[in-house]
């Protein structure tokens, strides 16, 4: 079972450290799919939801497809995920 604090631990490591985000990106999705998680039913929704919009991030070009965006982008999901779950 995924704890929730252990998937906002990678959202922030995807924040803090730039050389490895894509990996906590795919870690965190992984995650999301394969445990299951328990809290609160809007908490868990969003996290969900999070996981499935992650798959247009990409890192290196973006631009490549309409779908797809960049670090810009992928910090303001989940700055705005981990603001909206944790109030």
């Amino acid at each position: 079972m995924a704890e929730l604090k252990d998937l906002f631990e990678l959202l922030e490591r995807a924040v803090a450290e730039p050389a490895r985000r894509l990996e906590h990106v795919r870690r965190f999705q992984e995650r999301v799919w394969d445990e299951d998680l328990e809290g609160e039913p809007e908490v868990v929704r969003t996290i969900r939801d999070l996981a499935h919009d992650l798959e247009g991030y990409r890192p290196d070009d973006p631009s490549d497809d309409p779908l797809s965006y960049g670090d810009a982008r992928l910090l303001e999901e989940i700055e705005t995920v981990l603001r909206k779950c944790r109030s």
